[in-house]
């Protein structure tokens, strides 16, 4: 019983550190493959460096959008080329993680090692895919930013 107690205290507590850093991830494991979307992609290259890839999804109205698919990738460097120079050189990918967001549009990805990311995003239903190339920073560099706020499109 003693044992019991004490597991509920210090998953509790973890819990509690968690939600008052901001950093609680709630979005749900996916395996799934990027999901069919429009005729575009929206392609955003990030200049600041983060801590972790962590953020909310949202439509051009800034609400915000659940059911959304969410994957990183590396190698994300063709992402920075214009067409059809990024086709030409893009390399073959790993997808890392995926996940799908939840009703609060929340998605966080922990044990991503300091680097070059991209992220995918997806949603069924006619919104375009968004695409955003982001740098984690090492724990001694200067990282601005903590979460993303990614805005999708619907497609046309």
């Amino acid at each position: 019983m003693k044992l019991t107690s004490t597991l509920v205290l210090l998953f509790s507590f973890i819990l509690f550190l968690q939600e008052s850093h901001g950093s609680r991830c709630l979005c749900a494991a996916s395996n799934e493959p990027t999901r069919d979307g429009a005729n575009e992609n929206i392609v955003i290259a990030e200049s600041e460096k983060y801590r972790q890839l962590a953020g909310v999804v949202q439509d051009l109205n800034g609400q915000i959008l659940s059911d959304v698919l969410v994957e990183v990738y590396d190698k994300p460097e063709y992402l920075l080329l214009k067409y059809p120079e990024s086709e030409e050189k893009k390399k073959a990918q790993r997808r890392l993680a995926g996940c799908v967001v939840g009703a609060d549009g929340k998605f966080c990805f922990r044990g991503l090692r300091p680097g070059k990311y991209e992220l995918r995003f997806s949603k069924a239903g006619g919104w375009n895919h968004t695409q955003v190339y982001v740098v984690i920073a090492a724990a001694k560099q200067k990282a601005s930013k903590h979460s993303l706020e990614i805005t999708m499109h619907p497609g046309t």
